[in-house]
């Protein structure tokens, strides 16, 4: 069970990651190959779109996550990734690439897009958590 300081720390990390202006990189482990990689997703949109594929492979029964990396740290991931004895494969040969969304409006205020979207998020963001065992 994680306590509630892994909680705070694991929930400060998503929020870290979903406030920047910077869209991070995804570090893609399957553990039972024991390989990863290291997607550089091009939008917010993509990135939900990344996590959203992973997902969906875990859910088929694939031992597979993902977790938000600062793109200037790439070097320091793929040395501890090998550290660790994992192999380093090209990107999109762990988890196809997505398909692409159609472009998104530009509008502040809410829609019933951006509610349902944020719904999605939040529950992925939640069954990620459990997958780590922090509830």
């Amino acid at each position: 069970m994680a306590t509630e300081n892994e909680k705070h720390l694991a929930n400060l990390a998503f929020d870290r990651f979903r406030s920047m202006q910077e869209v991070p990189s995804l570090l893609i482990l399957d553990c039972e190959t024991r390989r990863f990689t290291i997607e550089q997703p091009s939008s917010p949109a993509s990135f939900r779109q990344w996590c959203q594929e992973v997902d969906h492979a875990a859910a088929s029964g694939r031992s597979i996550i993902c977790v938000p990396v600062n793109r200037n740290n790439k070097a320091e991931i793929e040395a501890m990734g090998t550290g660790l004895g994992y192999s380093l494969w090209p990107p999109r040969t762990i988890v196809p690439e997505p398909d692409p969304l159609p472009a998104e409006p530009d509008a502040k205020q809410p829609t019933p897009d951006s509610e349902a979207r944020a719904a999605r998020d939040d529950d992925q963001r939640r069954r990620l958590l459990a997958r780590l065992g922090l509830p």
